[in-house]
């Protein structure tokens, strides 16, 4: 895969913080661990002190995309930096975010970059209003990477050729890549139909690669595009997979990233096992439909593989995918969940 730029030993610096009063809810603490092996202690001398850890906020996937299209520069936020001691703490309040880092649905995509003796170590995830705790994977130093130092190459937007340290730096587009989006079980006689559009106001949550040409799984994002592009099938014991394209990019001074960029197009739609789930709420009569698209869809743990690489992914049905099944016959809808029954994250339709 095409580089983005040439890695120099520059050491990450803490950006322009945002220290603004929680708001009630909106404090959200990530909590984790560092690990540094004793031989990189010894090569790094008494002087390097704990590593660091720091939360960075990035621009809503609108701002980043109107900014690459215009050829101007948007850079990561820093809101927390503390030791590592090998644990750590570090709250972000989505309350005092500047509307510019925050997405119209509400969530915000955060990388939590872990530095020691000139390395770093990201991991990315999206956070949505309501969550209070984040665990973060420990973070193992003896696989972290020298971050890309400030040179753009060949084909990355048009930018200062010196951009500073958190600027975002576009590359290389990749894929496209096939992503899983839901599972649908159902008889023949009680037929679905399955959307998923993706637009201004609609997300997927994607997993990504890092630590380029070595590329390693990075952690997720939520992507909203500008494209009101998306497709309606009406498949019976089904899977339905949507096609997105990849692109490199370089966050300065932090991390080499293969993320998501847009919607492609439809996918494949291989058939699957219908599998019978037990909970189950009342009867559906002929002419009668069911509809979920409130709830989370599940999330698959290797959604798509990019370069051999397995990630995750998820589809919201609240803007993004929705299900309905139109029934011909007496029938009933079943959920994995004994709790949700049929607001369960995967259902089965079928007669009785």
């Amino acid at each position: 895969m095409k580089r983005l730029f040439l890695a120099l030993p520059l050491a990450m610096v803490c950006l322009g913080s945002l220290a603004v009063p929680a708001k009630a809810g909106t404090l959200v603490t990530f909590i984790g661990r560092v690990n540094v092996p004793a031989r990189m202690v010894r090569a790094a001398g008494p002087d390097a002190g704990p590593p660091t850890v720091e939360l960075l906020v990035e621009p809503s996937w609108r701002v980043e995309r109107a900014a690459d299209a215009a050829g101007e520069l948007v850079s990561v936020s820093s809101v927390a930096r503390a030791t590592a001691t090998p644990s750590f703490s570090l709250s972000l309040d989505l309350g005092s975010l500047d509307p510019r880092f925050v997405a119209d649905e509400g969530y915000v995509n955060v990388l939590v970059a872990a530095s020691y003796g000139g390395r770093v170590s990201t991991w990315g995830v999206s956070v949505w209003p309501g969550e209070a705790v984040v665990q973060v994977p420990a973070f193992d130093m003896s696989r972290a990477a020298v971050p890309p130092g400030a040179v753009a190459t060949r084909g990355a937007s048009s930018v200062d050729p010196t951009p500073p340290c958190g600027a975002i730096v576009w590359g290389a587009y990749n894929g496209p890549y096939e992503t899983k989006i839901m599972d649908v079980m159902n008889a023949a006689n009680i037929p679905s139909t399955a959307t998923y559009a993706n637009g201004g106001s609609t997300s997927t949550t994607l997993g990504f690669l890092t630590n380029g040409p070595n590329w390693t799984v990075g952690g997720t994002m939520t992507v909203g595009t500008g494209s009101s592009t998306g497709f309606v099938a009406h498949p019976t014991n089904a899977r339905i997979q949507a096609l997105w394209m990849y692109r490199e990019r370089a966050v300065i001074c932090i991390a080499n990233q293969n993320v998501p960029y847009n919607y492609y197009g439809r996918g494949s739609t291989p058939s699957i096992t219908h599998v019978n789930y037990s909970n189950c709420g009342g009867f559906y009569y002929p002419g009668e439909q069911y509809f979920h698209q409130y709830n989370d869809n599940q999330t698959y743990s290797a959604g798509l593989t990019v370069y051999g690489i397995s990630l995750s992914s998820k589809a919201g049905y609240s803007s993004t995918a929705r299900l309905e099944f139109t029934f011909q016959v007496r029938g009933k809808v079943c959920g994995s969940s004994a709790t949700l029954g049929e607001a369960s994250p995967k259902v089965d339709a079928r007669p009785m």
